[in-house]
């Protein structure tokens, strides 16, 4: 009976423990919303904790902007008007998905997956993926508005996506070859395909 008796308390505790952690996860967003930085300095240790708690979760982000905190939410397949999408595209120079809004209603169609960061109802970013979702998955688009560039959104954009597809055989994608962009792709375990032996193809029309 004693042993019994351990046990039921031992559980008990232990759905405490669980409703405790949901309850904090709940609201710990909501407090650090309402945080005024300049007057509530964080730790760096401390906002590079929540940075990883909320990368892990992949549906609540608090990131630092102009001083202030602000969420970032995470919606799964979003509806972005296509005038929203231009917008996007034509912020980060890449004019000829922009200039072309009927290919790019298109490749956002017949996408296997994409994921939009919010600030609000405010599209502040975007990750677009490709291919089967078995064997090999393409990090084809991964674009985030200049005002909120330098962030951490990009990273818990292409986080969630690795997540997502933490069991697909290849995840692959193509980049500029310049230091920032192999600096940010190493940082989340890519490697040059030249470091496994392999070299990429491209044609292009």
């Amino acid at each position: 009976m004693r042993i019994i008796n351990r046990k039921i308390s031992d559980i008990k505790r232990g759905l405490t423990f669980v409703h405790a952690a949901r309850t904090v996860t709940a609201k710990i967003g909501v407090i650090l919303q309402r945080l005024d930085v300049k007057r509530t300095r964080l730790p760096g240790n401390c906002l590079r904790f929540l940075q990883t708690f909320f990368t892990a979760s992949a549906s609540l982000y608090v990131i630092l902007k102009e001083g202030k905190t602000v969420h970032i939410v995470l919606k799964e397949n979003p509806c972005i008007p296509s005038d929203k999408l231009q917008r996007l595209y034509r912020s980060v120079r890449w004019d000829f998905y922009a200039n072309n809004p009927d290919m790019l209603e298109r490749a956002y169609r017949n996408s296997l997956y994409i994921a939009g960061a919010y600030d609000g109802e405010e599209l502040a970013g975007v990750i677009r993926i490709v291919g089967d979702g078995a064997s090999v998955v393409l990090v084809q688009d991964i674009l985030v508005f200049p005002e909120y560039q330098r962030k951490g959104i990009g990273t818990v954009l292409l986080k969630h996506v690795l997540n997502r597809y933490r069991n697909v055989y290849q995840v692959e994608l193509m980049t500029d070859n310049t230091p920032e962009t192999i600096a940010f792709y190493e940082s989340v375990g890519f490697l040059k395909a030249e470091s496994l032996g392999c070299c990429a193809f491209l044609k292009m029309h």
